[in-house]
């Protein structure tokens, strides 16, 4: 790792550790080193976050304005995606609620209201939900009756042997990946 990059590296580590303020770090670093913190913010996917902490009054300097512009188009594309997330994981909550079987929201989902000021400051990449064990095939026959794209049954199969959760998109143009889960952790492997 380069020095400047090991430098750009402490930034972003101390922003995280809140051993300084964001608008203090960023104000003290050059304006040639706001992409390489840009693209790190990104890569380790906090750009959202790092984005709306620059919201703040205190960060008013030129490098916290070009941070911010430079992670605007992240957290949009956050804003955007966690929007169609949470749509379908309401869609598919109610489907499920009105067949008589009521999921658990798992992870990601369940961590955007509880934990995040807002919904677009994390990156979810799909929704989880816990079903009971025994309402998995039902689960499964109503999603498949509705379009969503579901494994083959011997696959089912050998998730449900060898996993405690299947991978499943929703239905239409942009589907989203959802993990339809049984159990919180896998009793064995194989």
């Amino acid at each position: 790792m380069t020095a400047a990059k090991d430098s750009t590296a402490q930034i972003l580590l101390g922003l995280l550790a809140r051993r300084e303020t964001l608008a203090d770090a960023v104000a003290s670093i050059s304006v040639e080193r706001i992409e390489p913190l840009a693209r790190l913010c990104r890569d380790c996917d906090v750009a959202p976050w790092i984005h709306a902490a620059l919201d703040d009054r205190s960060a008013k300097s030129a490098t916290c304005q070009a941070l911010r512009v430079s992670l605007a188009p992240s957290r949009n594309k956050v804003r955007r995606d966690n929007l169609l997330m949470i749509a379908r994981a309401e869609q598919t909550l109610d489907r499920l609620r009105g067949a008589g079987i009521v999921p658990i929201a798992l992870k990601g989902l369940d961590l955007l209201h509880r934990v995040y000021a807002s919904f677009d400051l994390r990156t979810a990449d799909d929704v989880d939900l816990l079903v009971r064990a025994t309402e998995l095939p039902r689960a499964l026959e109503i999603l498949r009756a509705d379009g969503w794209r579901i494994p083959s049954e011997s696959s089912v199969a050998h998730f449900v042997r060898s996993s405690h959760h299947l991978p499943i998109d929703s239905p239409g143009e942009i589907p989203v990946a959802f993990e339809l889960h049984w159990n919180l952790a896998q009793e064995r492997r194989f």
